[in-house]
């Protein structure tokens, strides 16, 4: 299930343009349940819900992919770069789990995610059913964790909450327009798995100061725990545990108990883990610096909408600066703007740019200092069937 967004945005947006969007972009803290049902026992009651398995569609599925059937609820526009991202990350993760495939049913939209998550708190997403019955109600930002359940129900898989929502945070990363920071919320000294383990999944859900506050530490554990033990020990933990056997099948996988391996996290784990893979192509910094040019309609793969009704590319392009560097930015749109984000820096000055900046439309073009880093470039327009080209060249 996926609640309100609580993660730290990894990079702050300075805004320089009226347009812009900034910051939030590159994170969803997508508390997203395993099954986003009511439990009300003692720790860990994880039984798949089965009240909300018998959604039936009474049309033709509206979309048809290898793997997915979607229907669109709406009120969003649905892009044809969206549905082609889905299923590449429907075989992805199945991928990544080593588990199989089935067809799947997807309902989309805000509208689908109102009629059939019934969940304890306000979700933007979830996953229902299992086997050949599962489903997911999904928008933008929700899609690739509800994927996560949604193949782990297809194979009748599921273990506590607090290790299924860890592991949709973990693997879901590949947000449509960014990545995602696991990182460690001060006002959660106080939990970790031993404690999270003995809540149960409603309680888990409305968190500790907001609810799905709890998702990012999960996320970050989890993280620890793939990057100490390797990713095939927990696979092979995730698809042996279920929901009485937890401690057993964690000392089998890992050879350590989950005390144990929450003493090491809490002792070796850095502050934060920067997860996803924003930038999809690199683009080559030139005496000319780099130019980018496209159209984007929601009728083209390569396209997909962005918060409102801006649309945005798949394409996550980026550039490198190896030192400090005075640029000249020029932005050709009708109506829209172009935000860069900072990834990594490694040589800042004083006075540099190294968290990120955006801008729209300019009438002439704006002279930045950028500091020393991996800069992605993320353009949006606001005219369905728009074309932009921004450049950003070097200033002597």
């Amino acid at each position: 299930m996926h609640l309100t967004a609580y993660a730290r945005a990894p990079l702050l947006c300075v805004v320089l343009g009226s347009l812009a969007s900034c910051g939030a972009e590159s994170v969803s803290g997508d508390p997203q349940g395993s099954d986003g049902s009511s439990s009300e026992g003692g720790g860990g009651d994880t039984g798949f819900d089965t009240s909300g398995s018998g959604w039936e569609p009474d049309t033709p599925p509206d979309h048809v992919t290898e793997h997915l059937e979607i229907w669109d609820f709406g009120p969003e526009d649905l892009c044809a770069g969206q549905i082609a991202m889905m299923e590449r990350e429907a075989q992805r993760l199945s991928a990544e789990m080593g588990l199989s495939l089935q067809r799947l049913r997807v309902a989309w939209g805000e509208a689908a995610t109102e009629s059939l998550c019934d969940a304890v708190v306000r979700a933007q997403g979830c996953a229902r059913g299992s086997g050949a019955n599962t489903y997911i109600a999904t928008g933008r930002e929700s899609a690739s964790h509800e994927l996560v359940h949604a193949i782990r129900r297809q194979n009748e898989l599921q273990t506590h909450v607090f290790f299924e929502e860890g592991l949709a945070e973990q693997l879901g990363a590949n947000r449509p327009n960014g990545s995602y920071s696991a990182w460690l919320p001060p006002s959660l000294d106080e939990f970790g798995p031993t404690v999270l383990l003995q809540y149960s999944q409603s309680d888990f859900y409305v968190g500790h100061k907001v609810p799905g506050d709890f998702y990012t530490l999960a996320a970050h554990y989890l993280t620890f725990v793939r990057e100490t033990y390797g990713a095939d020990a927990l696979t092979s933990f995730l698809r042996s545990a279920g929901k009485s056997n937890v401690d057993e099948a964690f000392a089998d996988a890992f050879g350590v108990s989950v005390e144990a391996s929450e003493l090491a996290w809490q002792r070796d784990a850095p502050s934060s883990y920067e997860l996803g893979e924003p930038c999809h192509e690199m683009l080559e910094w030139g005496p000319d610096g780099i130019a980018l040019e496209q159209v984007l309609s929601c009728e083209l793969e390569e396209t997909l909408l962005y918060a409102g009704s801006g649309l945005g590319s798949t394409r996550g392009c980026c550039f490198d600066l190896a030192e400090p560097t005075s640029v000249q930015i020029s932005l050709e749109v009708e109506e829209g703007s172009v935000t860069l984000l900072a990834d990594e820096c490694w040589e800042i000055s004083a006075d540099s740019e190294e968290s990120g900046v955006s801008v729209s439309r300019l009438t002439t073009p704006k002279t930045l200092l950028l500091a020393g880093c991996r800069w992605r470039v993320t353009p949006v327009v606001s005219t369905p069937g728009g074309s932009f080209r921004v450049t950003v060249a070097p200033v002597e």
